[in-house]
Order: structure tokens, then sequence, then C-alpha cells
């Protein structure tokens, strides 16, 4: 079985903004999930969209396969760098906070094809 992947590290969005546009096309049909990600307005499709094309792109250079012939096997996010930070509070304190980051893993399988009885 041909398994095609694209990996995007340390996209500057979290993981948790990222996982629910990723949980919402995890088992659609590619082109389905292209105009999921096309017409959605969330900052986070973005990134997921261009990976997909990636894999897809990796898929039909390398393996010489249709983009038809492909299925979302498994797409999944996790956690990247975390930036620490501090603003400035009252009576001359700091406050910290995290710029979080992700990874996106996007792997592709090819279609089985139906074997007759």
């Amino acid at each position: 079985m041909n398994i095609y992947s694209a990996e995007s590290k340390n996209l500057k969005i979290s993981p948790r903004k990222m996982r629910l546009v990723v949980d919402g096309i995890k088992r659609m049909p590619i082109a389905r999930a292209l105009a999921t990600l096309e017409l959605s307005p969330k900052g986070a499709s973005e990134p997921i969209k261009k990976a997909l094309m990636s894999a897809i792109a990796n898929a039909s250079h390398n393996g010489k396969v249709e983009k038809t012939d492909l299925v979302i096997s498994e797409m999944f996010v996790n956690e990247g760098l975390v930036y620490k930070r501090f603003h400035y509070a009252g009576r001359g304190r700091i406050r910290p906070y995290q710029k979080k980051t992700s990874h996106l893993k996007v792997i592709l399988k090819v279609k089985e094809s139906k074997a007759l009885p």
C-alpha cells in the first residue's frame, strides 16, 4: 500500500484552534475537504489547505497517482514550540503568557480497488 505524506512544522496557530478545523475535515473525500477549507472562515484553514495540497503534489509527483484515487488516511496536529512572553502589569509587575505553535501531519493513501467476487 502506498502512503504519501506532508508535514508543516512550527505553524503560529495554537494546536487547539488547528484541531477544530482538522477534526471537521478528517474523514471527507479530498475534493470536498479542499472545498470546505476554501470556504472556512477559520484562520487555520489556510495552512491546513497548503499541507493537504503538498501531500497531493507529493503523491502525484513521486508516485504518479491521480488526485481522484487518493483518500485522507490520517491528519493530526501536535504541539510545537512554545514562545514564552511577558506583558506589563500594574505596580511594576509582569504577567507571563505563551504563544503556542503546532505541527501538522497529513497522510494520504491510495484507494483500494474493489475486488470482483
